[in-house]
């Protein structure tokens, strides 16, 4: 499988790269076909786009999976929130990791 990464802390890198990024199918893809364990990193910059973000249809639909996934989360699952130490720009970034069962 290949993996693609991409920085989308500035609003041009998720404007240029908003269909793949709130690429509905690719998400399902994503998390159906786990096995055992399915780790979904969603940066808050992704969570609040801009509305140029959001005149795109399937931007919407990937953005409302990605909040209907943490909302599963937070409904049958746990939080914990960490405040870490970028490594890149030594300032205080703060994690929320939510964790969910589903049997």
């Amino acid at each position: 499988m290949r993996h693609r990464q991409l920085r989308v802390s500035d609003v041009e890198t998720a404007l240029a790269e908003a269909e793949f990024i709130y690429s509905l199918n690719r998400l399902n893809v994503s998390v159906s076909r786990a096995r055992a364990k399915c780790i979904v990193f969603l940066p808050r910059p992704l969570l609040t786009p801009s509305f140029a973000v959001l005149e795109q249809e399937k931007a919407i639909q990937g953005l409302a999976h990605m909040n209907a996934l943490i909302a599963f989360c937070q409904n049958y699952g746990e939080t914990r929130q960490f405040n870490k130490y970028s490594n890149h720009t030594q300032e205080q970034v703060k994690l929320t990791a939510y964790r969910a069962f589903c049997g």
